[in-house]
């Protein structure tokens, strides 16, 4: 089966992101439902006032040929104050051999889940892990060789990303919305 590339695209304020998945699936269509499945184990973690936008599922080729799903909703945690977009937590996915498949995700995260630069175990073992459990019962992820991962690794210490390369602030959609 073919390979395909998944972008999730959210808001949280004037910011864009993405993550982009790849995932194993017969045909481009059929990969609708598996960017929606990801979308929601990825609810599960992000603050309510993450907008979850759209998902677009294109090939690996050219990428010409791609669609654009509508995805909506909100995540589920309900914070009081947030840490800024750069901090974020990192997950490794690691399939059989090779280098793990390495996703950042921008919550953001409360104040009250981090404590020292960690997060806070009761919010670690409860919508963290309930992310990495939602994304590993999804058999078609793959990684960029097309190998599936055999186990996936939530990390306590907050990570930092930049929110993109260059110096430019997105405040537009990354993926048009339809």
């Amino acid at each position: 089966m073919p390979l395909y590339k998944v972008d999730i695209q959210k808001s949280h304020g004037a910011e864009f992101f993405t993550n982009v998945y790849y995932i194993e699936v017969a045909t481009l269509t059929a990969g609708e439902n598996v960017a929606r499945a990801i979308a929601d184990a990825e609810k599960l973690a992000h603050v309510a006032d993450v907008q979850f936008l759209s998902a677009r599922v294109s090939d690996l080729g050219s990428g010409e040929s791609f669609i654009v799903v509508a995805i909506g909703g909100t995540g589920s945690v309900f914070p009081s104050t947030w840490l800024p977009l750069w901090n974020v937590l990192r997950v490794d996915l690691y399939p059989a051999t090779g280098r793990p498949s390495r996703k950042y995700y921008r919550l953001p995260i409360n104040e009250a889940d981090s404590i020292n630069g960690t997060f806070e175990l009761t919010f670690f073992n409860g919508p963290v892990t309930s992310l990495v459990s939602g994304l590993a019962n999804i058999p078609e992820l793959r990684d960029v060789d097309g190998q599936p991962f055999v186990r996936m690794q939530a990390f306590r210490p907050i990570a930092m990303r930049q929110l993109r390369r260059g110096s430019r602030r997105r405040t537009q959609p990354i993926i048009p919305l339809a």
